[in-house]
């Protein structure tokens, strides 16, 4: 691990402090839900730290630290189109017209997923809810609402390949 002398440790503050409101209306643009934003700038944050000495040594310190959102909102959309894929194949009200394939699709993974589990996917990605609207509708943190999304859409995509 990186162990980072205090003027180090400084200079990190001052960049968070200095670039985080310009790094969060970008990340905005490309995100739609306000977690989405913060898991995005909580990776870039935590890769900048690692590479503060790389950051501060830069001819252009705000340009690195952007680049590096940049490639951390490209790796998140890639995930939000893979997991777009498995969410394609189980939503079959709505906006998507199914075929015969993917309704067995769907009711295998329904048959494999808890019904609380199997809600809240069909509320975030079926019905258009937000993270704040399920966690508060199942009497849950967001942040545990986002966790059982994302274990349950592994859990679809293992089931899925």
């Amino acid at each position: 691990m990186n162990t980072h002398t205090t003027e180090e440790k400084e200079y990190f503050n001052y960049i968070y402090d200095e670039m985080y409101r310009s790094l969060y209306l970008y990340a905005a643009s490309m995100c739609q839900s306000s977690c989405d934003i913060e898991d995005v700038l909580q990776e870039t944050f935590k890769e900048t730290y690692v590479l503060i000495r790389k950051v501060r040594n830069s001819d252009n310190p705000e340009g690195f630290v952007m680049n590096i959102l940049k490639n951390k909102l490209m790796k998140w959309q890639d995930r939000q189109k893979k997991d777009r894929k498995v969410l394609d194949a189980v939503c079959n009200e709505g906006f998507r017209k199914i075929d015969e394939n993917y309704k067995e699709i769907w009711d295998f993974c329904k048959n494999n997923l808890k019904k609380k589990d199997y809600l809240i996917i069909r509320c975030r990605y079926c019905k258009g809810f937000s993270i704040a609207e399920i966690a508060g509708m199942f009497g849950i943190s967001e942040a545990a609402c986002k966790m059982r999304i994302k274990r349950s859409l592994n859990k679809l995509k293992k089931l899925l390949t």
